[in-house]
């Protein structure tokens, strides 16, 4: 079988199900990726660390008895000399146990280091008692205590330090090694976790399209007017923002999908009866709203779609939509109330906003350099103020352009087709109901107009107007003069190429 011969349906359960095993595929690695860092970063607090600081004290203590040495050599009084044993022996004492605290923290390449050093440490603590021995009989030993003092005394004190900083060394390279290797896995997690990324966004991506497909099929049919809205809604410039990044991406893609799918089954329902589309649906739904919570719009989208076609195509009337899809609209109905009780628990939304001039003036934004030059193929430039948004900067040209493709459009849909008021009035009234919510929400006297050109919530009106498209093609034509014909399909193709 070839992946052509499959069912849409069975094309985004695949594509779904990818999605599923690659999210959990990329949690199990990031685990085990942190898990990796992490036994690095205890290595390094734990051992490495710990042991060059010991080391610091061990070596600290032994400058110290050297220099009680010194004191000893110079002093000219026996109670000076016996203050300077008294104090070699309390220093002694604590080298043995800084030695007892960095012995639990060897590690096998330190070992036989160590083993040179406790008996050159021997050999230099031994020296030091034959100095002060030595020290102690007057000034009639001085030259022979100054010789001792320079000679052996000294270069077993170099010996045990020398040792000091060999295993100082070995372990300056462990905690090196530790940190290179959690910057390493660091480095191999952040590459495979932004593969993973995009690759999610391609993937969701791809499950929205072949959602929108399946319901531009369920109206449309296999017909080349099927490639108008298809390709308007892959390539517009007004669905980029929702899949720039990441978050954006989690939020309306989902939508996206649950948007297409729920319109589909709603279609689907009112044709057949199968109540297998109200749990599709219902289903598809939820799962919209687990990840935006604009997705409460979906119900009324895909009635409103549902009634539009059987309007244009003059096959029932807005109490058969009603009743046939009951279920369903019952079944969405009952979910919406509930996720609203449930968020109206979790979200304390306190930023709603009655400036209605400032949120006129972001919807007319929006449209005048948002939605238009689109039309269009714009904005054709963008803009950035980090950490903000990009937003759309039209110029006048595709602003113009944008208005004479959007008049076009219009008078082209009303010579041709019939019934399409209603329509026209769904998708001005879309646009309206996508955006003042947000612009409530999510805005106030000290917000920038260019919140409207960010264009990131209008990603949900490019499936919507795709589909409504869809419905239109359906309407009954006013004459003959674009019927089917070869010249039309080589004019609807070459159109979707160009844009």
């Amino acid at each position: 079988m070839k992946l052509s011969d499959l069912r849409i349906g069975t094309k985004l359960g695949a594509a779904f199900a990818a999605i599923v095993v690659m999210t959990m595929a990329l949690g199990l690695f990031a685990w085990s990726q942190l898990g990796a860092i992490n036994n690095n970063v205890v290595d390094l607090a734990s051992n490495w660390l710990p042991s060059i600081r010991v080391l610091g004290e061990i070596q600290d203590t032994l400058g110290q008895i050297r220099r009680a040495e010194g004191q000893h050599v110079i002093a000219t009084v026996p109670e000076e000399k016996k203050a300077q044993e008294e104090r070699t022996r309390k220093l002694v004492q604590l080298l043995g146990e800084q030695e007892k605290r960095y012995e639990a923290m060897l590690t096998p390449p330190e070992r036989p280091i160590y083993a040179e050093y406790q008996q050159h440490r021997q050999a230099y603590l031994a020296s030091s008692e034959k100095l002060a021995a030595l020290s102690s009989q007057g000034e009639d030993k001085l030259p022979d205590t100054r010789a001792y003092f320079n000679g052996e005394a000294r270069s077993t004190m170099q010996a045990t330090f020398a040792d000091v900083q060999k295993l100082a060394d070995i372990n300056l390279k462990g905690a090196d090694d530790s940190f290179r290797r959690s910057q390493d896995r660091y480095a191999q997690t952040l590459v495979w976790v932004a593969v993973a990324v995009a690759l999610s966004l391609v993937l969701l991506q791809l499950l929205a399209w072949l959602a929108l497909l399946r319901t531009l099929h369920v109206i449309l049919g296999w017909r080349p007017v099927l490639l108008v809205p298809w390709v308007f809604a892959l390539f517009t410039p007004l669905g980029l923002p929702g899949f720039a990044w990441w978050a954006a991406g989690l939020n309306s893609l989902p939508m996206l999908a649950a948007l297409a799918w729920v319109c589909g089954d709603a279609i689907l329902l009112v044709r057949t009866g199968n109540p297998r589309y109200v749990w599709t649906g219902c289903l598809a739904y939820l799962g919209g709203l687990l990840f935006f919570e604009k997705s409460a719009v979906i119900p009324f989208t895909a009635f409103a779609v549902c009634w539009l076609l059987i309007y244009v195509t003059g096959t029932g009337s807005l109490k058969s939509v009603w009743r046939k899809g009951l279920r369903l609209w019952l079944g969405l109905l009952t979910i919406t109330i509930g996720w609203i009780g449930v968020y109206l628990l979790v979200v304390n939304q306190k930023r709603w906003t009655l400036d209605l001039a400032m949120t006129w003036e972001l919807l007319a934004r929006s449209v005048t350099h948002g939605l238009v030059p689109t039309l269009a193929g714009g904005p054709w430039d963008w803009q950035r103020w980090a950490p903000a948004s990009p937003w759309a900067v039209p110029g006048p040209a595709v602003m113009a352009l944008g208005w004479l493709v959007l008049a076009a459009v219009v008078a082209v849909s009303f010579a041709r087709k019939q019934r399409l008021g209603p329509v026209w009035l769904a998708a001005v009234g879309y646009v309206v109901a996508c955006q003042v919510p947000i612009y409530l929400m999510r805005s106030s006297k000290f917000t920038a107009l260019e919140l409207a050109q960010t264009l990131r919530y209008l990603s949900d009106l490019v499936v919507v107007l795709a589909l409504l498209a869809a419905v239109a093609f359906c309407a009954p034509n006013r004459s003959k003069l674009l019927d089917d014909s070869p010249r039309r399909r080589i004019v609807v193709a070459s159109a979707a190429t160009l844009f």
